[in-house]
């Protein structure tokens, strides 16, 4: 029960402890070393689209966030799709990130159709009126959930920008609505604010940003600085769409570790004597991968408190299951809750 059952980039399975297992100089051995390097490769993020929907902004942004700024993950922009007399990019990466304009063309449904893992995006999100109708018409067409960004506003306010809001703060309740319909509206606007600090602004965070960060200053003056930096950051979309990028990159270390354990367990079967890999797969850190990776497989959430009852629950589903693949998936999850409740 001594082993470290490992969360985070690893998702319970360590990179050390299989490539341990592969350092012995024999045929095994290499074959382990190769199953380990399939699993343990880095995640590749893929961005794509049509032109001019956005997807240089969104791979900056993915790149620039911290949940991203991860070891072992590549996040790369594809050619645009779609594009005539081109052939489309092959679309091949770990995760897609597929931005949408303001509807879901058929060019855009077939180039993700193959596609496992895929977030989609709809960039310039600060420019679409009536924004939660757009987003909830977009989600219907694709079967998924899109995620709006505003990729200037993400971009600023990820760099610590703006630096100050104190020009903003006491000129806040002289700005009027119709001064912020155009950004030329806003610069030339009658306001006790500098024409160049007003085009810097409007340049890191855009109209929409500056009539957030006018509301929430007419209803309270004293917001600092940090706290409409942060404001902004949860309104731009950045975090939400980080997060479901995040999962999803982690989803594919969970099956990639499956595979592995899968591998692993195979090869154990063929090597009777080899005892200390036989020791790994009744390890903590092994039998849990395997109960995520069987979760993942039946569509299920894992339990971050199981009890005794919900590993009975489970062991009930093994007994009833009707097909073999689901049995052994329900049984593998029951195991992992057993031993997790152990530890």
């Amino acid at each position: 029960m001594g082993d470290r059952v490992n969360d985070g980039a690893n998702n319970g399975v360590s990179s050390g402890t299989v490539r341990g297992l592969a350092a012995q100089g024999t045929a095994l051995g290499r074959v382990i070393g190769e199953a380990a390097d399939r699993c343990f490769a880095a995640v590749r993020v893929q961005v794509s689209g049509r032109t001019g929907v956005g997807k240089s902004s969104v791979r900056a942004v993915l790149t620039a966030h911290h949940d991203l700024r991860v070891d072992g993950v590549d996040i790369t922009e594809a050619a645009s799709i779609d594009v005539p007399r081109s052939p489309d990019p092959v679309l091949d990466g770990d995760v897609l990130v597929h931005v949408l304009a303001g509807g879901a063309h058929p060019a855009d449904i077939d180039a993700v159709a193959s596609a496992t893992e895929v977030v989609f995006v709809l960039a310039k999100a600060d420019t679409i009126d009536h924004l939660d109708t757009v987003i909830g018409r977009l989600s219907a067409s694709v079967g998924a959930t899109v995620y709006p960004l505003m990729g200037t506003v993400a971009a600023s306010v990820m760099r610590g920008l703006p630096a100050s809001f104190g020009l903003l703060r006491p000129a806040a309740k002289a700005v009027t609505t119709d001064m912020l319909l155009t950004p030329e509206r806003f610069v030339r606007a009658t306001l006790p604010i500098p024409r160049q600090a007003r085009v810097e602004l409007l340049e890191q965070v855009e109209t929409c940003g500056v009539r957030i960060a006018v509301e929430t200053l007419t209803a309270n003056p004293n917001t600092d600085d940090a706290t409409l930096r942060l404001l902004l950051a949860e309104r731009s979309g950045v975090d939400a769409l980080a997060r479901a990028v995040r999962q999803a990159v982690d989803d594919v270390r969970i099956d990639r570790q499956g595979k592995l354990l899968h591998r692993l367990t195979e090869l154990a079967a063929e090597h009777p004597d080899a005892t200390e890999l036989e020791r790994y797969l009744g390890s903590d850190e092994a039998v849990v991968a395997i109960m995520r990776s069987a979760l993942r497989a039946l569509g299920e959430p894992q339990e971050p408190h199981p009890t005794l009852r919900t590993a009975q629950q489970w062991q009930s589903r093994w007994q009833r299951a009707d097909e073999p693949s689901r049995a052994r998936a329900a049984l593998a999850v029951a195991r992992g809750y057993l031993r997790m409740r152990e530890r």
